[in-house]
């Protein structure tokens, strides 16, 4: 688990009922669920990691809620320090080559031409239409195009497809 290799003795803390600093917390545990397709089922490799919210106090041993804001901080990180690993495992097991990193911490593997990646990547084309069809409707409605920040506060707005 990547957050797994993040942890530090003291890190994390469980939340007090009131304001100030938390209790130190004994640890912390999750579950790693691998993935190898996407939602449209798309060939997509990739691992989601739950979290228990739970955890026991070093003071008094009793289990109380996990302080997860350092967790939420450090998303990204622990999400680009696995993709990292993941390459590297890639590598070295089926000597794999991959392009350059993007800012995420992913890479295509070598040897796919952009067509192949495209007829894989269905959900891209669902989402590009979904988008497509909002903003039609937006046009339509109000008379005009959307601002960017009105259409990225609205597309964070909108439920999980």
């Amino acid at each position: 688990m990547a957050v797994a290799g993040r942890v530090r003795p003291g890190e994390f803390v469980a939340r007090r009922a009131g304001p100030g600093s938390g209790f130190d917390a004994d640890g912390v545990f999750g579950v790693r669920f691998r993935h190898r397709a996407s939602r449209a089922l798309d060939p997509q490799l990739h691992d989601h990691v739950l979290v228990s919210n739970a955890v026991r106090t070093v003071s008094d041993g009793d289990w109380r809620t996990l302080d997860a804001r350092g967790l939420y901080r450090n998303a990204k990180a622990a999400g680009v320090e696995f993709q990292t690993f993941l390459r590297a495992e890639m590598t070295a097991r089926l000597g794999v080559e991959f392009e350059e990193v993007d800012a995420n911490g992913q890479a295509d593997i070598v040897g796919f031409d952009q067509e192949l990646l495209d007829k894989f990547s269905t959900r891209g084309v669902d989402i590009e239409a979904s988008l497509g069809e909002w903003a039609a409707g937006f046009v339509e409605r109000e008379g005009r195009n959307p601002t960017p920040t009105f259409w990225m506060i609205s597309m964070r707005a909108r439920p999980t497809q």
